[in-house]
């Protein structure tokens, strides 16, 4: 008796480079769109530098002007009627999206480009307030918050100094 009746067929090797392949490729989108999803979902309490308008501007603001800038925003959001609630709703309905078979690309996208239409939203708004502030500010104000957002651009963000080094 022979082994060849025994063995299966292979696969040519184009066809398992292709498998290969693709699968590679879906790996690599499910791990982008999952790692944005789980980002955006965990909620730890912190608010990440993308979620704010300005980070470094922010951080060289006065404690009191910090505050007054805050709750314009807030304020501003509620006359804007802006939904945080619609939002939560939006990352709900990506995690549906991400969960059915076969995934909707389209409506994938589209969801995708609502929140981001929502975040430019949110920006526009924060970024208006703060402008309002320094321009509203004395010299006196303005050249001290100068100095601040020179040191904060210069510290990366970092409370201390000495750790960057």
């Amino acid at each position: 008796m022979s082994e060849q009746g025994t063995q299966k067929p292979k696969m040519r090797l184009g066809l398992r480079l292709l498998l290969i392949g693709s699968l590679a490729i879906n790996l690599v989108v499910v791990g982008i769109v999952g790692g944005a999803v789980i980002g955006h979902l965990k909620d730890d309490g912190k608010k990440r530098p993308h979620d704010r308008f300005g980070s470094p501007y922010v951080r060289a603001l006065s404690f009191e002007d910090k505050r007054k800038v805050g709750r314009s925003i807030r304020e501003a959001y509620r006359s804007a009627e802006i939904d945080r609630a619609a939002e939560g709703r939006s990352y709900a309905r990506v995690v549906d999206l991400l969960r059915s078979s076969p995934l909707d690309q389209d409506a994938l996208q589209n969801e995708v480009k609502r929140q981001e239409a929502h975040g430019h939203e949110r920006r526009d708004v924060a970024q208006r307030i703060w402008i309002e502030r320094v321009v509203n500010m004395t010299d006196t104000e303005r050249l001290e918050y100068a100095d601040r957002l020179e040191d904060t651009l210069k510290r990366g963000g970092r409370k201390d100094k000495e750790k960057r080094d």
